[in-house]
């Protein structure tokens, strides 16, 4: 485990991609954690605690514990025994993520299509 204290932005982003999985924890229940997301945007697994939020984006793509040491450890000793299974399961989240994203789109454009007129045509005649 490597901890690099504050880095540049493209230094991040570098390392992450590099990286055998992103460790992210909370103990708040619904939290959506932004580590998460640029995770799975660049297909490297992540080990976090269970929650509402987190369970259904990582789907395969993560490992969960519980939050205490004993099932951290174990956590961590399952995402090395596995990480090119993880790695190429994370890879496969984000096209997932952009699918489901446009199906709610698409409903929500088929169901208010008001809300998606471009501004002008909102605003009525000027």
């Amino acid at each position: 485990m490597i901890l690099l204290g504050f880095i540049d932005r493209s230094d991040y982003f570098k390392e992450m991609a590099a990286a055998t999985a992103v460790v992210t924890l909370s103990d708040r229940p619904n939290i959506m954690q932004m580590a998460i997301h640029e995770a799975v945007s660049l297909g490297v697994p992540v080990l976090t605690n269970r929650s509402q939020t987190t369970e259904p984006l990582l789907e395969d793509g993560g490992v969960f514990c519980d939050l205490t040491s004993d099932s951290l450890a174990e956590a961590v000793r399952e995402t090395v025994r596995s990480s090119e299974d993880l790695r190429t399961a994370a890879r496969g989240l984000m096209p997932r993520r952009i699918a489901d994203v446009q199906r709610e789109l698409d409903a929500a454009r088929a169901a208010n299509p008001d809300l998606f007129k471009p501004p002008s045509k909102l605003m009525g005649p000027s």
